[in-house]
């Protein structure tokens, strides 16, 4: 191993594959790296990273040209031993994102979302309000520009590519001096796109593999107003911690549970506009809550954790 740099924070992010969870991991380093001076260092978690054999010096010897960490961390379940391993064998302190498979206390920070109300309250336990991300507001937004962000069928909703289609084609005919871009997902029906195309949806169609992984977070920053279907709550938050007007496409839900209940929740904080509400006042409110929940919660890491202690310990 390289030694540690006293000069900076060494942060390694251990990536699961899952966007998701990337987002969440390098929103929150790339957060404590705005704190403080750190180099974040990406470790992609495939095969040879898994079970109690992940993080041992015959399985990874290119970690041994990489700086020591001090905090190392990790979202999703195929991250939890890897980040253990990784502590036990480099050292630094673990940072596990969302609630963890294993016992709280394996982990010296927990940063989980305050819609699992099952976690009791623990020093090393930080609750945040929603998903964490890497979106930093521009300075400056297009009043004449929006987005659609379209998501697709999931276990927690009734996915019908005719009740969604009907509410973009409606926004998008009620605001024509609005240019709506329409952002698919990789979750996002063929049929859906091919009906968007026999309709002739007056927007523009993105999909994932038209644009780079930078593209959407810097359009959604820019942009004055977001619509996000139901179902897809990372970018909800997303563009919510942009500080855009947040309009959300409504779907049935499936049964009651943690996520169809934090979206009722979010829907009635008076954050977001429901699609319902929209149509009746053509009005998008501007989000009440301050939602840059990754510098809140690196900024309580650097304050629990005393990381700039740990830059003395070379």
């Amino acid at each position: 191993m390289l030694p540690r740099n006293p000069q900076s924070v060494v942060i390694w992010c251990l990536l699961d594959g899952r966007a998701g969870h990337e987002n969440q991991t390098l929103g929150l380093a790339e957060a404590l790296a705005r704190c403080t001076t750190a180099s974040v260092i990406r470790i992609p978690l495939d095969r040879g990273f898994r079970g109690i054999g992940a993080f041992t010096p015959w399985t990874t010897p290119f970690l041994t040209q990489q700086p020591e960490p001090d905090l190392v961390i990790g979202a999703g379940h195929r991250s939890h031993i890897p980040l253990l391993m990784a502590v036990r064998q480099f050292g630094g302190k673990s940072i596990v994102l969302m609630r963890p498979s294993l016992p709280l206390r394996f982990f010296d920070i927990c940063v989980i979302s305050d819609s699992d109300h099952a976690v009791c309250g623990a020093d090393h336990v930080i609750r945040t309000k929603g998903v964490l991300n890497r979106i930093q507001p521009a300075t400056k937004r297009d009043s004449g520009q929006g987005l659609i962000l379209v998501g697709g069928p999931s276990k927690h909703f009734d996915w019908s590519d005719q009740q969604v289609f009907e509410q973009t084609a409606a926004i998008v005919r009620r605001t024509s001096d609005i240019r709506w871009r329409v952002v698919t997902s990789r979750r996002t029906p063929v049929s859906y796109l091919k009906l968007c195309t026999k309709q002739s949806l007056q927007a523009e169609m993105i999909c994932p593999d038209d644009v780079d992984s930078l593209w959407l977070p810097t359009i959604i920053a820019q942009s004055e107003y977001t619509w996000v279907t139901q179902d897809s709550m990372s970018m909800t938050f997303e563009a919510l911690t942009a500080g855009c007007r947040v309009g959300v496409i409504e779907l049935s839900c499936r049964t009651r549970n943690r996520v169809t209940t934090r979206a009722l929740r979010l829907a009635n904080s008076g954050d977001v506009t429901s699609w319902s509400d929209w149509s009746v006042s053509e009005q998008l409110k501007l989000p009440r809550t301050n939602y840059q929940e990754a510098d809140r919660c690196a900024a309580m890491i650097m304050e629990r954790l005393a990381v700039r202690q740990l830059r003395r310990r070379a």
